[in-house]
Parts: C-alpha cells; sequence; structure tokens
C-alpha cells in the first residue's frame, strides 16, 4: 500500500465555520447598526452643528469627518451582515431583488463615504455628483428592499410578524420623500432656494432614522427565526399577531 513520503504535510480540510459563529452573525450586525447611527447621534450634538439645516453628509466637510465616515462604514459593515444572516436562514435568496437592493444600500453608503458631497464654498465637484448617486442608491435601496423581502411572508404564520413590521418601516420610509418632492417640484420652476425654507437636515435625519430602524428590525427578524424560515421559538411574541 503506498504512503505519503516522510515529511510530507496532508492538507487538512477546510473545517466550516462552528454553527455558533454563524448564528452570532445578525446579532454582531444589529450591534454595529445601532453603534453607526449613535455615532452619527453624537456628531449632531456638537456645537457647531446645525442638524435641522444641514444634511448629515456635511460632517463630511468638517474635522469631524473621520467620525462621520467611521460611522458610515459601521453602519454598512452591519448591514452586510445581517444581509449574511437572512440568506442564510432562507429568508431571501442570494440572487433575489430584495437582497440586490439591499446590497445597493450597503454599496451606497460606502459610496458616501468615499465621495463627499459638494463644498459650495467651492464649487460643485464630481465626487459631489458621485456622493448623489450614492445617497440615492442608499435611500432609496433599502425601503424597496424592506418591501420586497417582506412581502412574501406577511401571510406565512411563522414569520408574519417579523415581516409586518418590516414592511411598515419599508412602508414609511418611502412616505418620507413626497414632501420633499412636493416642495422641490413647487419652488424650483420658481428659482427660490427650497433648502433655505425645507428643513433638509430635520427631514434626513428622520428618513435615515426610519431606514435604520428597519435594518435593525431585519437583524431581529434574521435572528429569531430558525433556518428556512420554519417555525419560530415560543418567545418571539413581540412581533406576534
Amino acid at each position: 500500500m503506498p504512503t505519503e513520503p516522510a515529511g510530507t504535510a496532508v492538507a487538512a480540510a477546510p473545517r466550516p465555520l462552528p454553527e455558533r459563529v454563524l448564528g452570532a452573525a445578525a446579532p454582531l450586525g444589529t450591534v454595529l447598526v445601532l453603534a453607526g447611527i449613535a455615532l452619527v447621534g453624537l456628531l449632531d450634538l456638537l456645537p457647531s452643528s446645525a442638524p435641522l439645516r444641514r444634511t448629515i453628509s456635511h460632517y463630511a466637510l468638517t474635522d469631524a469627518r473621520w467620525v462621520f465616515d467611521l460611522a458610515l462604514l459601521i453602519l454598512a459593515a452591519g448591514s452586510a451582515v445581517i444581509l449574511f444572516g437572512l440568506v442564510r436562514k432562507g429568508v431571501t435568496r442570494p440572487a433575489a431583488p430584495a437582497t440586490v437592493f439591499l446590497g445597493l444600500w450597503v454599496v451606497g453608503l460606502v459610496m458616501v463615504v468615499l465621495f463627499p458631497k459638494h463644498d459650495w464654498t467651492v464649487g460643485p465637484s464630481m465626487s459631489g455628483d458621485i456622493h448623489r448617486i450614492g445617497s440615492a442608491l442608499a435611500f432609496l435601496g433599502l425601503p424597496i428592499a424592506a418591501l420586497l423581502l417582506a412581502r412574501p411572508w406577511l401571510r406565512d404564520a411563522a414569520a408574519r410578524g417579523f415581516a409586518r413590521v418590516v414592511w411598515w418601516l419599508g412602508l414609511a420610509s418611502l412616505l418620507w420623500f413626497p414632501p420633499l418632492i412636493a416642495v422641490i417640484a413647487y419652488y424650483g420652476p420658481l428659482g427660490v432656494a427650497w433648502w433655505e425654507i425645507f428643513p433638509l437636515g430635520l427631514w434626513e435625519r428622520l428618513l435615515a432614522f426610519t431606514e435604520v430602524m428597519a435594518v435593525v428590525a431585519l437583524g431581529w427578524w434574521a435572528h429569531r427565526i430558525p433556518a428556512n424560515g420554519g417555525k419560530l421559538q415560543a418567545d418571539t411574541s413581540i412581533f406576534s399577531t
């Protein structure tokens, strides 16, 4: 019988990650998401901040840029981990539209970090244009993902409680857009600086908060539901009907 030559190392088969590690993905992602939004909240407490008027991205033009960048990267990482948990549990498929749109939320957040907004004291820039694209991907991708992901589960006995929370938060996120669109449509043709009339900073923060709560709900869903969307554990009454 042939034997391995002396001194030859036999490659060990890669060990799969322990179930305990995989199961911690959703809670870890949720903690990261909450940490990211908490850092943004701390920035709003700075004496120089103007949260009613200035957008969150304005912090990228200040000395606090590193905190802003860190906050969004933590938020993006947490969202990606939650997405992994959702796919692993069978709540969504890897190539499903909901997965794609949730991925766009993550990509959009990273683009916002890499490409700061226009610095109007200097003038428009390509970075600012790309920043707007990233913002659109993030702010629109998340609510669409929430609606698409929740819809198939709304009639499922095991998951409908989670699905309803996610669906309503996705819808609430989209409902923040009509007031902004109406203001732009009315004042834009008149040549009025609508951003001086509309509290854009407050609007963006309310939108961001609603969307982050949707991500947190997705994280809770990914944590509590068994693999393949099976029967939920008995102590999930917080989302029960």
